[in-house]
């Protein structure tokens, strides 16, 4: 133990374990501690030694009562050795100065220190117990000393490497910084010597100045002497366009550099001057002919015209000579901005050529278009790809500078806006263009930004369509060329349905058919076609809420005219075909003018039930929700089913009319003589109205035959009843009125059943105009007609009020003067019976408002008011007239 710790004197620090953990107060591992005795415990936790690791301060026994020595952790133990670890500097190396440390132990010194440490060791409390772990303690200590050996060892080889290394790069050093004094001793000399050669040098420039200008004027005085000879020799080339350019335009360019050197140098007044230009002028000439040259083959570089036979094609090596060539003389415009013919400005001229160029392709293209379909279906050809083919083929060759790209899309909008303006402003110009424009323009745009990247609305100040608010202007303007094409078209198309109507004198053809034999008539499917196209038009595009209210509004009206039209066509008919009391005139009539009249229901119904519907659905599904409170149509389809269904009535009485124009003869005998004693004018009448019902069955649409059918018995009806007021038959007895009676009931019942024998069965629910067409027909009133003239023709005085009520009411047209005509075919009354008879049981029953009111009929029934009877007759006082009074009179 003495001489381990006399090896360790000299500073170094030998208190961290090999593994680096934490050690017991006596240096060792914590688990031999445990194992030691509780006296050897405690005689190692007060070995100051071993516990702070400190071997120079072993040099004298600790004494008693003496404090123990701070405590070293194994951080600061580890610094400490790490702060002893000598430094492989090349001064340290060379110098071996003594290393200053703690003071060395001696060896009686060591052994003391050990012995008392040693003692220590056995000083716990179990005494010489202790003395059984000398062993262990024996083999703890040289684990120690042979971990303690391996740390310096290491320590001391890393030591020497640094040393060696350090040597090595200090030999290197000193062969480098030989080297180096050698290449700067190297370079003086050359420094030295370059003096020399900068004299001999600047004497060469001289010399190769003076040769250069010796060649330049030896060049022009053999360009003078061979200036025809030139001249002859580029002519042919610069004007077939043959050899290469490049050379050619030297040439040309050396003969105008010795003119111009020529000119510099004689005097402007002098003679000579006047004779070199004259001598040079076929120069002058030459050069001019190149230039046009070249501005002809560069003005279309991609080829947009046909070529002549003397126009080469214009390959990329030809372009880029040209270029060059345009370059150059720009340079000598810059460097001789004062000589003869100076400038040229070819890069100015060849930007005008260009913008000619493009305003020629644009007029042979679309100059000749009128129309705008046309026109944007040409654009779309030619417009894109030219610019394409300009991105793609001319910018990679044209100068930067040129900004060629850029120069061709400017041009190219400015003379589309030109174009699009001439006929935005043109008198010939329709609302579909208008409307083709402002769908084209947001096409274009998308265009041009997706296939050139170049965003219209920011590059140009010129838009298509103007400036801000042009795009409102020119809907504004639609509307307005809108509203007077539908009232035009809708006029040309009501005269198209309406002609037929009246043309007896030209081919006449019967209406169209369905596939289930309905007349047609394709004037709806016109019409709502075109509101159908408007509704896209106001929903796509984005036009904006005021131009789908002005556009939804003029087609609702050009709807109301349509219909308004039909109506007033309708109203021609009966003032041309009939008289003022309803019966046929004697104007010629259409062939088919029955079949236009179905037609014309049919086209009612059409509008009505399919057409309109089908236009609200289509504007619901496509209007906006800020839009949904305008109810587009709603008020206009209301009207527009109102006039419909007067329409549909005016309509179905003519056709009545139409149709019972035939049987005139049969009706004109009814009622007298013959008729009572023959069915023959029944069983005709039965049959032709069988035949017209099956064919109105057929050709009208079925909510529509019904009140067709009826409309024909009640003429059938009015016949009979005229008949009995004309006075036709008069009956001698009672027995003849019994007979006559009897024989209306009957001929009443059949007529009654053939009629409703032809009436199709409808369903409960409807459309719309179907079901006001159905609410107009009254079915109970033709049920009532003859047992209602029967029972006053046969009833007695007393009951003669009642009757008559009931006639009235269901018949608020029959007047007095009526009731005397259908009395009068009574034989036991006479004609002053009669009115008295009705003055006294109705007139003064009913009292005199009643009779003022009812004697004249009441306006919209036209069943006795179709019948017209005489009116000599009066049933109530006349009021007395006021007397005149004189002036001056006293009275």
């Amino acid at each position: 133990v003495g001489s381990e710790c006399h090896s360790l004197g000299g500073g170094q620090q030998a208190s961290v374990d090999m593994d680096g953990g934490p050690r017991a107060a006596d240096g060792g591992h914590p688990a031999a501690d445990a194992a030691l005795p509780p006296r050897a415990r405690v005689a190692a936790s007060v070995d100051p030694a071993a516990d702070q690791g400190q071997l120079h301060q072993l040099h004298q026994p600790p004494s008693q009562g003496s404090s123990p020595p701070p405590t070293l952790t194994a951080g600061a133990a580890t610094a400490t050795m790490a702060t002893a670890t000598p430094s492989p500097s090349p001064s340290r190396t060379a110098s071996a100065s003594p290393r200053k440390g703690p003071p060395q132990l001696s060896t009686t010194s060591a052994k003391a220190a050990a012995t008392t440490h040693v003692a220590k060791m056995f000083m716990g409390p179990e005494g010489p117990e202790s003395l059984e772990k000398v062993e262990q303690l024996k083999r703890r200590t040289l684990a120690k000393k042979t971990a303690v050996h391996s740390r310096l060892k290491a320590t001391m080889q890393s030591q020497l490497d640094d040393v060696k290394q350090g040597m090595s790069l200090m030999t290197q050093a000193h062969v480098n910084c030989d080297v180096l004094k050698t290449n700067l001793d190297t370079v003086s000399g050359f420094y030295e010597s370059c003096s020399a050669l900068k004299d001999h040098t600047q004497k060469v420039r001289v010399l190769a100045t003076d040769r250069d200008e010796l060649k330049a004027l030896h060049d022009q005085i053999q360009s003078i002497f061979d200036l025809r000879e030139d001249v002859d020799e580029l002519m042919p080339q610069v004007t077939e366009g043959t050899g290469n350019m490049l050379v050619v335009h030297h040439r040309i360019a050396q003969l105008e550099t010795c003119r111009d050197t020529l000119l510099r140098a004689l005097p402007k007044s002098g003679k000579g001057h006047s004779t070199v230009l004259e001598y040079f002028s076929s120069v002058k000439v030459l050069a001019d002919s190149f230039n046009m040259r070249l501005l002809a083959e560069l003005s279309d570089p991609c080829g947009f015209q046909p070529r002549s036979e003397e126009m080469p094609e214009m390959t990329p090596n030809r372009l880029v000579s040209w270029l060059r060539i345009v370059e150059h003389e720009e340079r000598n415009d810059m460097a001789h901005p004062y000589g003869l013919d100076r400038p040229k400005g070819l890069r100015n001229k060849l930007f005008s050529k260009l913008e000619q160029v493009i305003e020629c392709r644009f007029d042979d293209k679309l100059g000749t278009l009128k129309t705008v379909s046309n026109f944007l279906g040409r654009f779309n050809q030619f417009y894109y790809d030219d610019l394409v083919n300009v991105q793609v083929n001319l910018v990679p060759r044209f100068p930067p500078y040129y900004d060629i790209f850029n120069r061709f899309v400017d041009d190219y909008h400015t003379r589309l806006f030109q174009m699009v303006e001439e006929m935005k402003t043109g008198d010939s110009i329709d609302p579909a263009e208008i409307m083709s424009l402002l769908q084209w323009v947001p096409t274009y745009k998308k265009q041009m930004r997706e296939r050139l990247g170049v965003e219209v609305e920011q590059r140009f100040p010129q838009q298509l369509l103007g400036s801000s608010g042009g795009e409102a202007v020119m809907r504004a303007q639609y509307v307005t060329m809108l509203k007077v094409k539908l009232d035009k078209w809708c006029t040309n198309l009501l005269l198209m349905e309406t002609t037929p109507w009246f043309d007896t004198a030209g081919e006449q053809k019967e209406p169209d058919t369905s596939r289930l034999g309905l007349m047609l008539s394709h004037a709806p499917k016109n019409l709502f076609q075109m509101l159908h196209s408007q509704v896209d038009v106001a929903f796509t595009g984005g036009h904006g809420v005021k131009f789908v209210i002005d556009l939804l509004d003029a087609c609702a009206a050009t709807l109301l005219q349509f219909v308004a039209g039909l109506g007033a066509g309708l109203e021609r008919c009966f003032t041309t075909y009939c008289t003022d009391a309803g019966a046929p005139s004697s104007a010629p009539r259409p062939t088919y003018l029955a079949e236009y009249m179905m037609a014309l229901i049919n086209e009612c119904h059409s509008i009505s039930d399919e057409c309109l519907p089908e236009l609200i659905a289509k504007v619901r599904e496509l209007e906006p929700t800020e839009l949904q409170n305008y109810q587009f149509f709603t008020r206009p389809a209301i009207a527009a089913r109102k006039e419909l269904v007067v329409i549909v009535c005016n309509a179905v009485r003519f056709l009545s009319n139409v149709i019972t124009n035939d049987m005139e003869e049969h009706f004109d005998a009814l009622l007298r003589p013959k008729w009572l004693r023959s069915r023959t004018t029944q069983k005709t009448i039965l049959a032709t109205l069988d035949d017209y019902g099956s064919q109105v069955a057929q050709c009208v649409t079925e909510t529509t035959v019904e009140m067709v059918l009826r409309e024909i018995w009640k003429r059938v009806l009015v016949a009979y009843v005229h008949g009995w007021c004309d006075k036709r038959f008069m009956c001698k007895s009672a027995a003849d009125r019994q007979e006559v009676v009897s024989r209306l009931k009957l001929e009443g019942i059949e007529l009654r059943d053939a009629v409703e024998g032809l009436i199709p069965e409808l369903p409960q629910e409807l459309p719309e105009l179907a079901e006001l067409v159905r609410r107009v027909t009254r079915k109970s009133r033709l049920d009532n007609i003859i047992p209602s003239l029967c029972h006053v023709a046969e009833t007695n005085s007393a009951l003669l009020h009642a009757e008559w009520k009931k006639l009235k009411a269901d018949f608020p047209d029959a007047t007095l003067h009526h009731l005397e005509a259908i009395l009068a075919m009574r034989e036991d009354m006479s004609p002053k019976d009669i009115r008295k008879l009705i003055v006294d049981q109705i007139v003064k029953k009913a009292g005199d408002d009643y009779t003022r009111r009812t004697s004249a009929g009441e306006a919209g029934d036209e069943f006795f008011s179709a019948i017209k009877v005489p009116t000599t007759s009066e049933f109530y006082p006349k009021p007395k007239p006021e007397l005149e009074v004189k002036k001056g009179s006293k009275k």
